[in-house]
């Protein structure tokens, strides 16, 4: 694993990266903070980004791709903020917030599938770009392939910026 907060604990992370782990590049959990700037995060066994349990991550004009678990993912009431990022899936969803997560997500460019919440769309999305996977069939199959009932979904939500 790259870094994990946990436990309350808080990290401060500038145009660092994070590379090739065997698990999570960043994983902040019950109750942790971290703030990562300029970050370059990709080719982590795990997801980019792993936030769940209260976490509170902020995460500025970082750069999330390549990684096998995935880009982003906010979960179990995480909440926090991505900001002028670039999220792309790698071998999985670029971006997952499920229905218990609030993270806002703004002026963000995400490449691939994104699954979020309608609600948290409604409320927590602003500016931002969704590029649809190039080929489909590159994804891996099973509970990480791409379902066009919710891609459908979200495209009326992005309107004109989902391509």
């Amino acid at each position: 694993m790259g870094v994990r907060v946990t436990n309350n604990g808080h990290v401060i992370l500038r145009s660092c990266t994070l590379t090739n782990n065997g698990a999570e590049g960043v994983c902040v959990t019950k109750e942790g903070t971290a703030i990562l700037e300029n970050c370059n995060i990709r080719g982590n066994m795990g997801n980019g980004l792993d936030a769940s349990e209260h976490a509170k991550p902020l995460v500025k004009k970082c750069v999330v791709k390549n990684n096998k678990g995935g880009g982003c993912f906010f979960w179990d009431s995480a909440k926090g903020r991505l900001e002028k990022c670039r999220i792309n899936g790698g071998e999985s969803h670029a971006l997952v917030i499920d229905g218990y997560a609030q993270p806002q997500v703004e002026d963000c460019i995400v490449d691939g599938i994104t699954l979020v919440d309608p609600e948290v769309y409604a409320k927590k999305f602003r500016n931002n770009t969704l590029v649809q996977p190039e080929n489909i069939e590159d994804i891996a199959p099973g509970p990480n392939a791409y379902d066009a009932h919710s891609a459908h979904d979200l495209r009326r939500g992005w309107s004109q910026n989902y391509y």
